[in-house]
């Protein structure tokens, strides 16, 4: 006598199904109209030290197509690549080779010289972030880049295709952490503007300021579109 699963089992090998073939049909139906990007987020941080000129060329490494990273202002206004808008404990020594122990001053209070002394190569073994990527290879000496040596980097590697996705971080709710958001995006446009990197570059951002403040400024070639309104800062996933 054979037994049927319950059918809540049943229920959910049909949605499985049906969601796997649904996936297979949608690439398969779109054929060459649609190409693929692999985007390597903060460079490629499972293996190299995130958003660091090492994760770049590692992403490169590997063939992804579009460079996604994040960009915070130093106290002089140069836009350098962090995923958070104060230095992160877990991933960060002093010139010294010592921990930090807490955030400290934000970015945009600190010099580019004090920034660029900072050791983000390597992972706090100490810390939860050790244990989400233990394949990181750790890289001593490397430093926080700014956007102007990543645009260099790439030109050197010769990676002409490769297209950059920026999210321009900021905290709403601490905003003594970032600059005014038209101050933000013209800094960042100036360097991609300087690079010729115009045409290869999306803006992102989750604070809708900031969207506002590129679109006016026009930092894309074609106009950036907007999708939704609403007067709350923080607009999760929304893209330019």
């Amino acid at each position: 006598m054979t037994t049927q699963p319950p059918f809540t089992v049943q229920r959910l090998s049909w949605l499985r199904w049906s969601c796997t073939t649904a996936l297979g049909l949608s690439v398969w139906c779109a054929g060459a109209a649609l190409a693929f990007d692999a985007q390597g987020h903060r460079g490629a941080r499972g293996l190299a030290p995130e958003n660091t000129l090492a994760s770049i060329e590692q992403a490169l490494a590997i063939g992804v197509t579009t460079l996604e990273f994040d960009v915070v202002l130093s106290a002089e206004g140069v836009p350098v690549i962090s995923h958070d808008t104060t230095p992160n404990p877990d991933i960060t020594r002093d010139a010294s080779g010592k921990w930090l122990q807490s955030r400290g001053k934000p970015f945009n209070q600190l010099t580019l010289e004090q920034i660029t002394s900072l050791d983000v190569g390597r992972i706090n073994p100490s810390s939860r972030y050790a244990r989400d990527f233990q394949n990181q290879a750790p890289q001593d000496g490397e430093r926080i880049p700014t956007l102007a040596s990543v645009f260099e980097r790439v030109k050197r590697l010769g990676a002409g295709h490769v297209r950059f996705n920026i999210e321009l971080k900021m905290h709403p709710l601490r905003p003594e952490e970032s600059p005014e958001p038209e101050a933000f995006v013209r800094a960042v446009a100036a360097v991609i503007s300087s690079h010729g990197m115009a045409s290869r570059t999306t803006l992102q951002s989750f604070d809708w300021r900031v969207l506002k403040a590129s679109e006016a400024i026009r930092v894309r070639s074609s106009p950036p579109r907007r999708r939704a309104s609403t007067p709350w800062p923080m607009v999760h996933g929304l893209r330019v």
